[in-house]
């Protein structure tokens, strides 16, 4: 969906400010690539996916920003089963893109990944 959102461009922007996230660790968050990130912090509305892997790792209400998008909300088994999904889907893709890149990363870069992936994980086990 190719509309822009100025209101859902301001919640993603405070949301990288509030986190102190970069387009970039954002992606290590998310899975959504960076550019994507910036096109959605102008308020450009991205496809449901990345809405839902979006609130899946912010450990917000998946409908909420599905709303905020202008997108219908989905029945809450759905988010259930689609957030069990992303977030195994994403823990693994983060620790496999770490794992090879680690030699190539500079002792700063490699520890504020791990502290998205321990953010992420804590954010998830308060839901739980």
């Amino acid at each position: 969906m190719s509309r822009v959102n100025e209101e859902f461009g301001k919640a993603v922007q405070e949301k990288l400010r509030e986190r102190g996230w970069s387009h970039q660790r954002a992606w290590i968050a998310t899975t959504i690539p960076g550019a994507t990130i910036g096109r959605m912090a102008l308020g450009l509305v991205p496809g449901e996916d990345h809405i839902i892997k979006w609130a899946t790792a912010l450990g917000e209400n998946v409908n909420s920003w599905l709303e905020l998008a202008g997108y219908d909300p989905i029945p809450e088994e759905l988010v259930r089963e689609t957030k069990s999904f992303y977030s195994t889907v994403m823990v693994d893709d983060i620790e496999v893109r770490v794992k090879s890149k680690t030699e190539k990363l500079s002792p700063e870069a490699l520890e504020n990944i791990q502290k998205v992936v321990r953010d992420y994980r804590d954010s998830h086990r308060k839901e739980g």
